[in-house]
């Protein structure tokens, strides 16, 4: 298969792949880009060695076409590999982003002071003035 530096009228040019099949188009600069299914799904993957299975090449998407542009594909993809050599796989990396990310909403002080309250609420002496106070640090 040949490698083409791709360009968006090279894209929504594509016909639909073959029944049961998928056709690639390598890119010029980038290792894999472009998969066309046989429903005329057009979207971009990157083929590489990933860290967590480095014996064999797999595909990873990177986005659909449309949603993420020819640019930004090639973009993300340079990041990916970045990241490949220094031992990092985006994948994962991704989503231990997404877990420290719902950490840090979890443990704010009106997520933690609200759970108390409804926790520990009823026998505080002074509830209302403790809700009140937690109420005020929430609008800052």
């Amino acid at each position: 298969m040949s490698r083409v530096s791709q360009t968006g009228q090279l894209i929504r040019s594509r016909p639909p792949a073959p029944a049961r099949t998928r056709d690639e188009y390598l890119d010029a600069v980038i290792p894999g880009l472009l998969r066309v299914t046989e429903t005329g799904h057009k979207s971009f993957v990157m083929i590489a060695r990933f860290p967590t299975h480095p014996k064999n090449p797999s595909r990873r998407t990177i986005g659909k076409y449309g949603a993420v542009s020819l640019e930004r594909a090639r973009a993300r993809a340079r990041q990916w590999l970045e990241m490949i050599e220094r031992g990092i796989d985006p994948v994962v990396e991704k989503a231990r982003q997404v877990a420290a990310t719902q950490r840090n909403q979890v443990n704010t002080f009106a997520v933690v002071a609200t759970d108390f309250l409804d926790r520990h609420g009823r026998t505080l002496t002074k509830a209302a003035e403790a809700r009140r106070i937690v109420e005020s640090h929430r609008k800052r």
